[in-house]
């Protein structure tokens, strides 16, 4: 069994050597790897004592960067099919709207024409409709042709078509032709949300010609507001669904938003790295899209090689551990520190073999 050196002091004296092999030894976390031979004394002196290697269930996590985003049936884009000037605007970003409100009011002479094509074509429907019956008659006792019968039914189809599609076209601006008469006719139209949410841009202003393609507003409906996370191709196979995320947004990391694993993308990008997109339990107010957040995986327990906080060395941004490789003989190796459970804390190493290692649990190390 190989053991790990477990220590909260560690100093190099001269009793071995010169001080000057001191400072090297100082200096041995900044290299990969680095042999440290003690002496029966040193072990003894120092309160060291070697153990085997635990192996422990450490529940893991994985670290994700990413935003707040919303899909894309939740954001809504207001146009206005034939265009026109805005008459009136009151609106700004990030208020709130109910679905059916006013958001613009256009005017155009457009407007008025096409109200105008239904009505006299209402009339001449009305004319046709009675002239087609007449018509009929007419060819029952053969007082008329066959064909005025049929050329009367084809401008009587030909007007209800066109009819029809005035009807469509006063629709998609909001006029209900069933209530139109030359009474009410109006030069403006009211746009309306077709969603509950909240104003995301106002890209358009008072008085300005927009055309039926030019985007009035932009709205987002919060009802799926998600995190979207970045996960690197080796993280990729330990996230699952309905797996507990804490996310936090990076302006302020200070609170957690919980949610759950949504959706994992089954493809990688050209950076090695794909998607999660996370549900949160609860929407709040303070998550806005755009929002850059971190975000905390739990992954489940996993049985691992486990040794407690106390005995990771940190140099320079990198952690070590000291590892028996032979009596009294330990061998410095740069690790990867995981999870915290129990004081105890998950390691890997890319290019070590953990199997057998053993460790000291307790003392100080003082030659």
């Amino acid at each position: 069994m190989k053991k790990i050196l477990f220590y909260s002091i560690l100093v190099v004296s001269t009793a071995c050597g010169t001080k000057d092999a001191a400072k090297e030894e100082a200096k041995a976390p900044a290299a990969v790897s680095t042999t440290l031979q003690l002496t029966d004394a040193q072990i003894k002196n120092g309160g060291i004592e070697i153990v085997d290697v635990v192996s422990a269930h450490i529940n893991q996590t994985v670290q994700l960067n990413g935003t707040i985003d919303v899909p894309p049936q939740n954001m809504v884009s207001i146009t206005c099919p034939m265009g026109g000037y805005i008459k009136s605007i009151d609106l700004l970003p990030g208020q709130e709207i109910n679905k059916g409100a006013v958001l613009i009011t256009m005017e155009d002479p457009a407007y008025i024409q096409l109200q105008q094509d239904y009505l006299v074509g209402k009339s001449k429907m009305y004319f046709l409709e009675k002239e087609l019956e007449r018509q009929q008659q007419l060819a029952a006792t053969e007082a008329s042709s066959q064909k005025m019968y049929q050329q009367t039914k084809a401008d009587f189809d030909a007007q209800k078509a066109m009819q029809e599609a005035l009807k469509q076209k006063l629709a998609l601006i909001g006029i209900d032709a069933v209530q139109l008469t030359t009474e009410n006719m109006s030069r403006t139209i009211a746009v309306r949300s077709p969603i509950h949410g909240f104003i995301s841009k106002v890209p358009v202003n008072k008085g300005r010609y927009v055309a039926p393609t030019e985007v009035l507003a932009e709205l987002v409906d919060p009802g799926d507001i998600h995190a979207s996370l970045t996960v690197f191709e080796k993280d990729l196979p330990l996230i699952q669904k309905d797996q507990e995320v804490a996310v936090r947004l990076v302006a302020h990391p200070e609170k957690a938003y919980p949610a759950d694993v949504l959706l994992v993308s089954r493809t990688i990008d050209d950076t090695r790295s794909g998607m999660v997109h996370c549900h949160f339990h609860q929407y709040s107010r303070e998550l806005v899209p755009g929002m850059a957040v971190t975000a905390t995986i739990e992954l489940g327990k996993q049985m691992q090689p486990a040794v407690p906080e106390a005995a990771i060395l940190l140099s320079k941004g990198k952690h070590f551990v000291f590892v028996q490789t032979a009596s009294k003989q330990f061998q410095l190796v740069e690790i990867t520190p995981g999870d915290k459970e129990n004081g105890l804390v998950g390691i890997s190493s890319s290019n070590f073999d953990w199997a057998g290692k053993k460790w000291s649990p307790k003392g100080p190390l003082v030659c």
